[in-house]
């Protein structure tokens, strides 16, 4: 059933979903490109899980990636300011 058009509709809402939980068990619900509901395959959820655990481990090496550079950056500034000073006591 589709209802409104795609052009002008630009929210849904649907009473009596949101706080709801269920008995049993559940699949997550998506929502494609066209607007269509669906649920996702067991296989499209591990993919899914394991692109979320991925984009974790990324993030935290950037994080540390980015913390290291500091550290380098504030190496490279005492360094330079250890040279500066033994140039000054010659």
């Amino acid at each position: 059933m589709r209802i409104g058009t795609k052009a002008a509709q630009k929210r849904a809402f649907i009473a009596g979903i949101s706080g709801k939980s269920i008995a049993g068990p559940a699949q997550p619900v998506l929502v494609d490109g066209s607007g269509q509901l669906g649920t996702a395959s067991t296989a499209s959820i591990g993919k899914s899980a394991k692109r979320t655990s991925t984009d974790q481990r990324l993030s935290k090496l950037r994080a540390e990636v980015q913390r290291q550079r500091r550290g380098f950056t504030r190496l490279q500034r005492a360094v330079s300011r250890l040279r500066a000073e033994a140039e000054k006591g010659d």
